[in-house]
């Protein structure tokens, strides 16, 4: 106790963690009129603060999947990065105890070993760390509930100025103009190619790649010629990241007579006839 050193690491830890979330919440307090557009005063204050502990709590579980993820590229094998779930889906607890249950296993086995050789007062600094290990499990099936998410928003927690003061643009995307949207259903890669509004608007957020044009019209042909089931996922990505291809492919689909070709783009023979949509 009587190093004062600890404290001088953790007090400058501290500052170089949480000194700018004050400063942005001073900076917010002395323009007028702008803490309400986070919920208020309270609010914003009380945001900051869940912030902070959920942040704290999900640093060391973020260390353990970035670990693996260095230890499994120097193994050779590959690290996927798949596409974020932005729906109100839920984790079960299920799959929490599947991917997250080695690390609270970690937490709860370095926390019963190391505890005995440091003691009471060394071991309370290695409580951030052991505790968000620990709590992995429970952290990833709670966090995913769209119940908590819902009562953050009617008390006003985690709220941006979009969200208490909806811009017009927001205001004009009704949900009468959402219905007009097109839905995918089924294979995306087949609703992209073949539906004329997908299509539309995949290619017009694609650039013309010159470069991987030999590559990608040997695709098309075998898209075309064997179907788009034989299309592994990173020929598609090389498809799909093309304009021309997608537009190729597009018009190809719609222009054959071929009835097993249409049947393998999930098209009859008196469907090739464009709407205007």
């Amino acid at each position: 106790l009587a190093d004062p050193m600890p404290f001088w690491l953790f007090g400058v830890t501290v500052i170089l963690l949480l000194s700018p979330k004050f400063m942005a919440v001073l900076w917010v307090v002395r323009q007028r009129g702008q803490k309400d557009h986070f919920g208020g005063l309270f609010s914003l204050l009380a945001s900051m603060f869940f912030e902070s502990l959920f942040s704290i709590l999900m640093a060391p579980i973020r260390m353990a999947f970035h670990s693996q993820f260095v230890i499994q590229t120097l193994m050779g094998r590959g690290v996927h990065w798949g596409g974020q779930v932005r729906g109100d889906q839920e984790t079960s607890w299920a799959d929490a105890f599947r991917y997250f249950g080695w690390y609270s296993a970690l937490g709860l086995s370095l926390a019963a070993l190391l505890y005995p050789f440091l003691g009471l007062w060394h071991f309370v600094w290695l409580v951030p760390i052991l505790g968000g290990l620990t709590a992995a499990v429970p952290i990833a099936a709670w966090t995913s509930r769209p119940v908590l998410g819902r009562w953050a928003r009617r008390h006003r927690l985690f709220v941006i100025p979009e969200e208490v003061r909806v811009p017009p643009e927001l205001q004009a995307l009704s949900a009468d103009s959402v219905a007009y949207l097109p839905h995918i259903e089924g294979d995306p890669f087949i609703q992209v190619v073949v539906d004329p509004r997908f299509n539309a608007i995949h290619t017009a957020l694609q650039r013309n790649r010159t470069g991987a044009w030999p590559r990608a019209a040997n695709l098309c042909h075998k898209a075309l010629e064997q179907g788009p089931q034989e299309l592994n996922n990173r020929e598609r990505n090389i498809l799909l990241s093309d304009r021309n291809s997608m537009l190729a492919l597009h018009r190809a689909v719609w222009s054959t007579a071929d009835r097993a070709r249409l049947a393998a783009w999930g098209l009859q023979s008196d469907e090739r006839k464009l709407t205007d949509v």
